[in-house]
């Protein structure tokens, strides 16, 4: 799609004007430079460098799938700057490719699925979800991978004008997360059950949820959450 050729060609663009220096680094310091960057919400920066790493592994004839894995991160990233189409496609090739370990082949199915949301492709999207969700028993003993399978499936519901099959998503996704102590994925998720309750016209039930996360934000440090 052209859209997608535009992003790739913006990105390759930038890449050109801040060429990466990984001489001196080893591997392991250069994650770890991405994961600061990332986690900082720096995701230009943080996306140039994990694409200069993933060019050198390739070009080293590093194992398979740790470029995979790198190019997951790349998704990402790309996911994290509004570049669905450029994701989209990065995850139609890393899927059209070589055979690829079920847990990596499940992780590149939920981006693509995340992108095809993104762009609307609702049925495609549900598609990759259902896929994702009978194989997720391979992904982590967590069962956070399905959790998050879930909250995109309830995301998805909710944006189909959905809000009774998003609410019974949300609230599986809600029960793993709970169970799990992943606190900032609770809260998000019971934020988003509360707007579909009140889409259903559940209106009491919304209030007290909303009255609930406000108690919890309040005494947190998610100013993002609590200013939705």
């Amino acid at each position: 799609p052209i859209a997608s050729l535009a992003e790739r060609y913006e990105i390759e663009l930038r890449r050109s004007m801040n060429p990466v220096d990984l001489k001196t680094k080893s591997d392991e310091s250069v994650l770890r430079e991405f994961e600061g960057l990332f986690y900082s919400g720096d995701f230009n920066e943080a996306l140039i460098l994990v694409w200069a790493l993933t060019d050198r592994v390739r070009a080293s004839g590093g194992p398979e799938d740790t470029a995979v894995e790198l190019r997951l991160k790349i998704i990402v990233c790309l996911m994290k700057l509004g570049r669905y189409e450029f994701a989209k496609s990065q995850c139609e090739d890393i899927l059209s490719g070589p055979k690829l370990r079920e847990p990596i082949r499940l992780r590149a199915l939920q981006l693509y699925a995340n992108a095809c949301f993104r762009l609307q492709l609702h049925d495609v999207a549900l598609w990759a979800l259902d896929a994702c969700e009978q194989g997720a028993h391979h992904v982590g003993g967590s069962g956070r991978f399905r959790a998050d399978v879930l909250a995109l499936r309830g995301n998805l519901h909710q944006d189909a004008a959905r809000p009774g099959d998003a609410i019974a998503a949300y609230e599986k996704a809600l029960e793993i997360y709970s169970a799990a102590g992943d606190a900032y994925e609770v809260l998000t998720v019971r934020l988003n059950l509360a707007v579909a309750e009140t889409d259903c016209a559940r209106l009491d039930s919304a209030r007290d949820m909303l009255e609930a996360l406000l108690v919890v934000l309040e005494a947190g440090q998610h100013e993002r959450l609590r200013a939705l």
